[in-house]
């Protein structure tokens, strides 16, 4: 008769009895749905932060606000600008005064003491002395005397040669026009626009101081030089 021996245990058993039994198709089912249930949980989690809701920012971060613009004025296109005005011309006072001086006879372009002509004087600085190239148009000048105000011109708009050179009241007609024309070494001729001749030191008068001077046809002698100062 045999006996039993209480240490032995069914196979696969425990000392409580055999365990159920584990079907491995049933644990991938359940792996399965708990990873299903995790990816539906994320995914209603980015929808909730508004990622794709109907395109718009993430949450937290504002949408660009436009700028404003201001309205174009009454009456002007928008986007139009004025040209700016012209900067106003200079007046006589505001155009530095100079001195012109006789390459010749360094004597000074001067009013007259007499006021009657325009005479060559010793050079002093003095206002009779300085005159204002005043822009009148394209290359054209009058000079007009710091003192008098009064303006350089052939007298009786004469277009002969030996005609005075004399002063005038500013009025900018052809006989008070000048060009400036550069003759080399910082030295000009001054020409009249209405003769075509130039401003002249007579040379019988180089060495003579408070003479008249006259126009004479333009030969880019010394007598018809004159230094700027």
């Amino acid at each position: 008769m045999a006996t039993s021996d209480p240490q032995r245990r069914p196979p696969g058993g425990t000392v409580y009895g055999s365990p159920t039994p584990v079907r491995p198709g049933r644990d991938r089912l359940m792996t399965a749905a708990v990873a299903t249930g995790g990816i539906g949980v994320l995914i209603g989690a980015i929808f909730a932060t508004g990622i794709f809701a109907g395109g718009g920012d993430p949450a937290g971060v504002p949408a660009p606000v436009a700028a404003s613009v201001p309205p174009a004025p009454s009456g002007a296109a928008a986007g139009s600008t004025d040209p700016a005005p012209p900067p106003p011309s200079p007046t006589p006072a505001q155009i530095p005064a100079r001195s012109f001086r006789s390459v010749a006879s360094s004597f000074c372009l001067a009013f007259g003491q007499d006021g009657a002509e325009v005479q060559q004087r010793v050079c002093s600085g003095d206002p009779s002395q300085q005159w204002r190239p005043t822009p009148v148009v394209g290359d054209q000048f009058t000079l007009v005397n710091a003192a008098t105000g009064g303006c350089l011109e052939v007298a009786d708009g004469s277009k002969d040669d030996g005609a005075r050179l004399h002063p005038a009241v500013c009025d900018g007609s052809p006989e008070q026009r000048w060009r400036l024309a550069g003759v080399g070494d910082g030295q000009l001729s001054l020409v009249n626009l209405n003769s075509g001749r130039c401003a002249d030191v007579p040379s019988n008068t180089l060495s003579s101081p408070d003479t008249g001077l006259q126009q004479w046809g333009c030969h880019g002698g010394t007598n018809q030089q004159w230094s700027a100062g």
